[in-house]
């Protein structure tokens, strides 16, 4: 069984026939997999630039075992010498305030 953490993993996911299911129904997951979008010698990672984070997050604080899949593409020496984006921060709507005054606190 498969629990999506986006809108195109679900499509992936039905596009190839297999089980679709969420955290309601399977609240324990095995193995969640995820990609990275940086990964510095330390193997510290950048995530959540697809703009699904706080989806991946809930989901993989749910599996047994959580694996980051990046290839060659994602190294660098150190963080943002690749990914140029910023650091991906995902705030729910009632927290918006309270997220913005401690970021610029930072």
């Amino acid at each position: 069984s498969c629990v999506p953490t986006s809108f195109q993993a679900k499509e992936l996911i039905r596009k190839h026939h297999l089980v679709l299911t969420d955290l309601e129904e399977h609240p324990e997951i095995d193995v969640a997999i995820d990609g990275a979008d940086e990964v510095d010698t330390n193997l510290t990672l950048i995530k959540g630039g697809g703009g699904c984070l706080a989806q991946e997050k809930v989901v993989a604080s749910c599996a047994k075992e959580f694996i980051v899949v990046a290839d060659y593409r994602k190294d660098s020496t150190t963080l943002g010498e690749n990914w140029k984006k910023g650091i991906p921060v995902e705030v729910l709507p009632m927290a918006y305030v309270p997220a913005q005054k401690k970021l610029k606190s930072s």
